[in-house]
């Protein structure tokens, strides 16, 4: 019989040769992390197990950069802990990289675990069929469409490419969620819409977002501008804050973008560069108090 150290290594073993490795990856979060998590989430569906007598489903993810580092994927790996009998087994294998997926059943004929870079083709081919649809931009000219169809229009055209700039997310619980984006955009507009003086105004919406690369939440503000008379939706900037840091971007047009990772990015130097003024400045501080100690007696 397996002993719980037996299975996390053969597990994290069999990643490791499928391509799942840190050089391979080029990882944020690496090999040791995943069997930490690995470990943490099988002690709890065993304890889980123990209490409902039935065998528990869990997930361990891992991150891999492609591409010059411009193509992030996710890799979000099933576990079934059997009860009874003690073993772990794949229960499958879901690939994320922006807009796409791909899914890999793994039953417990012990079918081969796809390799990373199998699951990166297939995402990237995915990806590639769905380019080649033309993308089509509201025509506010258009004398055809009436004021729903331009706004719900427009709305599609707003959660594609902040689904593409990566400042949405389909697996997060939030207003990021796209459906729920989409959702509270549209109920904004109609109390705008609603009001008696018909005046254009400001609608924000957002949420904090957990990075891919660490815990820490970036929190995101999406901001347009609505006119009801005559009836339009425009871009008006992003802000994110990271902690104490906050970045304000208006580039006019939400294609203009940046991706969501190099908002992070940026707003991750910055809070490094603060953090690093403020210990420069302690230590300043604690130096000329010292001497000034010194000179005292």
């Amino acid at each position: 019989m397996e002993t719980f150290d037996d299975i996390v290594k053969k597990n994290v073993n069999l990643v490791i040769d499928k391509g799942y490795d840190d050089k391979s990856l080029n990882s944020f979060l690496g090999i040791d992390h995943f069997a930490t998590i690995f470990e943490e989430n099988l002690v709890r569906a065993i304890q889980k197990a123990e209490l409902e007598m039935s065998a528990q489903y869990y997930n361990v993810s891992l991150n891999g950069v492609y591409n010059r580092d411009t193509d992030i994927v996710h890799f979000d790996f099933r576990y079934c802990y059997q009860y009874p009998g003690n073993t772990v087994s794949f229960d499958g294998l879901i690939g994320r990289m922006r807009e796409e997926f791909v899914g890999f059943n793994i039953p417990e004929s012990k079918t081969k675990l796809p390799g990373a870079d199998v699951v990166y083709k297939a995402l990237l081919q995915k990806e590639e069929a769905r380019l080649k649809l033309p993308v089509k931009v509201p025509d506010r000219t258009n004398p055809n469409f009436t004021r729903t169809d331009l706004l719900m229009d427009t709305l599609r055209f707003e959660v594609k490419t902040l689904l593409h700039k990566g400042f949405l997310n389909p697996n997060v619980n939030n207003l990021l969620n796209p459906y729920a984006f989409f959702n509270h955009l549209k109920d904004e507009m109609k109390i705008i819409i609603s009001r008696e003086n018909k005046l254009p105004d400001l609608i924000i919406t957002g949420n904090s977002f957990t990075n891919t690369k660490n815990t820490n939440n970036l929190n995101i503000r999406l901001a347009y501008k609505f006119d009801p008379q005559p009836v339009s939706l425009h871009f008006y900037g992003v802000i994110g804050q990271l902690e104490d840091q906050r970045h304000v971007l208006m580039p006019g047009d939400s294609t203009n973008l940046p991706h969501y990772e190099k908002l992070y990015e940026d707003l991750l130097k910055m809070q490094q560069v603060s953090k690093a003024k403020q210990l420069f400045d302690q230590m300043s501080y604690r130096q000329s108090i010292g001497k000034t100690q010194k000179k005292n007696l």
